[in-house]
């Protein structure tokens, strides 16, 4: 059998500054963001926030944290988006990386007491999707499903799209629609698709990471810098 031939994917933030990773429990979506943070604190020197909209413990060597916070976010979901709201407005003038990681949006808006304060948590989402990247501003979202119930009007405004797992038929029609007969029903956890600014399409496997400890260490000084 012949072995496929496996390349790294480079990611250039500047062309593409906001993710979506998607897939059934299991499918390895946390691994990758945390993975996608981790190099962003690494390589791009990211100051990082990251809004836990489920809980469950991925991310509690993070607790303590003032830019950190699991299933109550909405208040560390505020800040950020004042820290981008200054930047619009010229109050900061700095232009370092600064990065949005929210696990699971849909739990989290879910979660609101009102359609009211739902549908102002979601306009936030849209701004720094549709405006962060002239600010450095970075948003990473890692969910199960992308309903456009919770991504209404913005949903096309990731520039990265990636799929892991087999994805539903509604997944792939929101995604990958153009893509569908390339898509074989083998992908195995930390497997899947992958779509940049809707124009290119291909495979994908996760990087194993050797040592999460590390990995946790690099989110950590992201998260604190």
């Amino acid at each position: 059998m012949q072995q496929k031939l496996r390349i790294t994917i480079d990611w250039n933030t500047e062309l593409a500054p906001m993710a979506c990773c998607f897939g059934a429990t299991g499918s390895g979506k946390t691994y990758l963001v945390k993975l996608m943070t981790g190099k962003l604190v690494k390589y791009g020197k990211a100051k990082l926030t990251i809004c836990d909209g489920k809980g469950g413990g991925d991310f509690d060597f993070l607790k303590g944290c003032e830019r950190y916070a699991a299933i109550e976010v909405t208040d560390v979901f505020n800040n950020f988006y004042q820290s981008f709201l200054a930047r619009q407005k010229g109050e900061d003038e700095s232009r370092d990386i600064m990065c949005l990681l929210f696990d699971e949006w849909s739990a989290y808006l879910d979660s609101l007491d009102s359609k009211k304060e739902v549908e102002a948590q979601r306009k936030k989402l849209g701004q720094l999707l549709r405006l962060g990247r002239s600010f450095h501003v970075h948003v990473i979202v890692g969910q199960q499903r992308m309903d456009s119930t919770y991504f209404q009007g913005f949903r096309e405004n990731f520039n990265i799209a990636i799929g892991l797992s087999n994805l539903s038929k509604e997944s792939r029609d929101m995604f990958f629609s153009e893509y569908k007969e390339q898509m074989e029903p083998d992908r195995a956890r930390g497997t899947g698709y992958m779509t940049v600014n809707g124009a290119s399409f291909t495979p994908v496997a996760v990087p194993k990471v050797n040592d999460l400890d590390k990995l946790h260490r690099a989110i950590l000084a992201g998260v604190t810098r």
